[in-house]
């Protein structure tokens, strides 16, 4: 059987629970991972940081988000982003991104909003 450790509570629900607020004096680095082709709900459980595969795809949401969760996906691929009539919110026609853009997503406990995307092909000029 798995342990799992609580501080300030009795009945930890993940391997280490903390109940209150928490302070760190170090950096906190995320590792990259990389979604499956060809999967239209690709799992973010425990990550931040995102790279699609390498399949023009269509993404309509991301499976097992925590309430607040942001994530960073850079996409290696054409890359569709349904958010007509999904729980991705990102206007009312569907995002199409290239090989090296970037999105971010919060996810509210039902959605998922965008929060910005990057055309790595825009200079700015």
């Amino acid at each position: 059987s798995e342990m799992k450790i609580g501080i300030g509570t009795g009945t930890p629900t993940k391997d280490l629970t903390v109940e209150g607020d928490i302070s760190s004096s170090g950096a906190t680095y995320y590792k990259k991972n990389t979604f499956a082709n060809d999967d239209a709900t690709p799992s973010v459980a425990g990550g931040t940081y995102f790279e699609t595969g390498t399949n023009t795809d269509t993404i309509t949401t991301f499976d097992d988000g925590e309430t607040g969760q942001i994530i960073y996906v850079i996409s290696k691929a054409a890359i569709t982003y349904d958010v007509t009539g999904t729980t991705l919110k990102g206007g009312t026609t569907d995002l199409v991104t290239a090989d090296t853009d970037l999105t971010s997503w919060l996810y509210d406990g039902t959605n998922w909003t965008l929060i910005s995307f990057t055309d790595q092909s825009d200079d700015l000029s």
